[in-house]
């Protein structure tokens, strides 16, 4: 990904705006290794400025009090494909969506579940949408009306971190928005790196006084978005196998102490025709008692607890049965483990010499 931001100095007028977007990005596509290309006002991620909008939904009546706001971003051709976002009906854009052609636009899924729940949304018509990038860098509404069409939805793309719900989007193409920033996206077959010096080499010949900027790996993009969650992560992580540790270390203790006091009982039981694996059993049915009874009051716990902890999940609700079960399981075998070896000491114990020392 690389970021261009055309000077009114660069591009005087909207049609320069777009044929140069247009040629570079076609220049692009011509390179070596190159899958596709395409650009947008805001990258996913990115967390970047954003601007809603309230849009009339031509063909739509909304309930009393409820307005169709949205997110609006523009796309160019290929900006799906470069990113490898699902189109879940109709098209995404192409050389056909241009400026003296009909309006068209692109919604998310999140737009079809808010106003078109329970019709197909392709063929609608979205009003008065098209919009100006003014030289300061705000966002104009024209007030011209112009009427789009809604020509394709595509799956969910979150713009805003990876744990914020996806509103509404409606996506413009680039070949009829003249915002002057914007993102190029590029996938590539071979190493992302090897493209910068042909695409600064591209945009030179275009138009010299146009510069690239925060190149960088949408992997990068994904990493940088990521950070705080992993370093709170590995942070929760090592606390957990802290207590892990001390737990499993507890439980051991606590059977070590009650073999040691019980040895003169072990070694009446064994005298009287007890076999080993029956006293195995007495002192591991006792530890994992103990563990039972641990599980219990931190499940307890855990969900009184877990609502606290619920900005810090992704992907994931506080109250998972599939999380809590594996939770369980995994602290029943530390509990195991931790009980076995007072209990295969429990085993060793000489009859005779137990019975000597009580």
């Amino acid at each position: 990904t690389a970021e261009l931001d055309l000077s009114p100095a660069a591009a005087p007028d909207d049609r320069d705006v777009m044929n140069l977007y247009d040629q570079f990005r076609r220049r692009i596509a011509e390179l070596p290794g190159v899958e596709a290309v395409g650009d947008a006002s805001t990258l996913p991620l990115s967390e970047a400025l954003d601007y809603a909008q309230v849009v009339p939904l031509v063909d739509r009546e909304l309930p009393e009090g409820v307005e169709a706001r949205v997110f609006l971003r523009p796309v160019a051709p290929g900006f799906f494909d470069a990113m490898r976002t699902p189109v879940m009906a109709g098209r995404t854009f192409d050389d056909r969506d241009r400026l003296d052609a009909p309006g068209a636009v692109v919604v998310n899924e999140a737009f079809v579940r808010r106003f078109y729940p329970d019709v197909d949304p392709v063929g609608e018509r979205i009003g008065n949408i098209q919009q100006r990038w003014g030289p300061l860098g705000e966002l104009h509404i024209s007030g011209d009306i112009r009427e789009s069409e809604i020509i394709g939805v595509v799956k969910d793309m979150r713009y805003d971190g990876l744990r914020e719900d996806v509103p509404p989007a409606l996506y413009v193409s680039g070949l009829q928005s003249s915002i002057r920033r914007r993102t190029v996206v590029v996938r590539t077959m071979g190493e992302p790196s090897a493209l910068v010096g042909p695409m600064r080499s591209a945009l030179s010949e275009l138009n010299p006084g146009v510069a690239l900027t925060r190149v960088r790996a949408m992997s990068d993009v994904v990493a940088d978005a990521r950070s705080r969650d992993r370093f709170s992560t590995l942070l929760l992580g090592a606390f957990g196998a802290i207590a892990l540790f001390l737990a499993a270390i507890g439980v051991y203790g606590v059977l070590a102490y009650a073999v040691e006091q019980r040895t003169g009982e072990v070694g009446i039981r064994m005298a009287l025709g007890a076999d080993r694996a029956d006293v195995r059993s007495l002192i591991l049915g006792d530890g994992m008692r103990l563990v039972a009874a641990g599980l219990g009051l931190g499940l307890v716990a855990a969900l009184v607890l877990s609502g606290t902890l619920s900005s810090l999940l992704f992907g994931v609700q506080p109250r998972d049965p599939t999380v809590y079960g594996i939770v369980l399981l995994v602290l029943a075998l530390v509990g195991l483990a931790a009980s076995l070896i007072p209990a295969m000491r429990a085993t060793r114990v000489d009859p005779l010499t137990a019975m000597r020392a009580e």
